[in-house]
């Protein structure tokens, strides 16, 4: 069972492979040749999938249960639990280490253009934008919760909420195609997105999809410009309101 990747992380949940001797094999007269020992004993793959992959089991948010852990992975889980100083704290306390790792926190998201090569006209916009490009540094909040399964349980809907992800377009079926790659759980708890106020002074339409329909959770859109965060929309119950205006075409959002 395969599990889509989020645009930021790709990893293959689906199929994990078995390790050497896992099938039965004849028994042969030749003798074991035995290895080498190494620095740090390898744990053994368990034979209790008799072959077979671990399925992935996707919650109704889109999230990877954790509930049921791999047979070989069991011994791994427990050694995080009794040894990690991290994973030792109390929850509470890591919540608050959380809240500080993400504190200030922004992920670039940088839009793909399908272009043609012209004989005569060099190159040449053929297309929108249907393809995301992963940027190159992500935070500590989105790139923590890859370390173990206890950080990802804990981390998957935490990394979204208060990070601000900045697109390099105002136009409202970007975000919408970028948020149809995410996880129902991440489209929740996804709060902050902002733009580069410069692409403000052209005039554009934004039919179709409000992008609250495709973020349910926005709660601010920032305006990006000269380097910093200064001008947002808040969301007020049902409405959204400008903390301050800066002089260019804010009305032109489409919320």
């Amino acid at each position: 069972m395969s599990v889509k990747a989020t645009p930021f992380v790709a990893s293959v949940l689906g199929s994990i492979p078995q390790g050497p001797d896992t099938c039965d094999k004849p028994k042969t007269s030749e003798p074991a040749v035995s290895e080498p020992p190494t620095s740090q004993p390898e744990l053994e793959p368990s034979t209790e999938t008799d072959g077979k992959s671990w399925e992935v089991v996707k919650l109704t948010n889109g999230l990877i249960s954790m509930e049921n852990t791999p047979p070989w992975l069991v011994d791994v889980v427990k050694r995080n639990a009794l040894q990690s100083p991290l994973l030792r704290l109390p929850v509470e306390i890591r919540t608050m280490i959380w809240q500080y790792v993400k504190a200030g926190s922004f992920v670039n998201v940088r839009l793909s253009w399908m272009t043609s090569t012209c004989t005569k006209f060099g190159v040449a916009l053929v297309g929108p934008c249907t393809y995301l490009q992963d940027p190159p540094q992500l935070p500590a909040a989105i790139r923590l919760r890859e370390v173990c399964r206890q950080l990802y349980f804990e981390l998957s809907q935490t990394a979204y909420s208060g990070t601000i992800f900045l697109f390099n377009t105002v136009h409202a079926q970007d975000v919408r195609t970028w948020a149809e790659q995410l996880t129902p759980a991440h489209k929740n708890a996804d709060t902050d997105i902002a733009s580069y106020s410069a692409w403000l002074i052209y005039p554009v339409t934004l039919p179709g999809q409000p992008i609250c329909e495709s973020l349910p959770g926005l709660q601010r859109v920032h305006m990006y410009r000269s380097g910093k965060f200064g001008y947002q929309y808040v969301k007020e119950g049902s409405s959204w309101k400008l903390l301050e205006d800066s002089g260019t075409r804010h009305d032109r959002l489409m919320l």
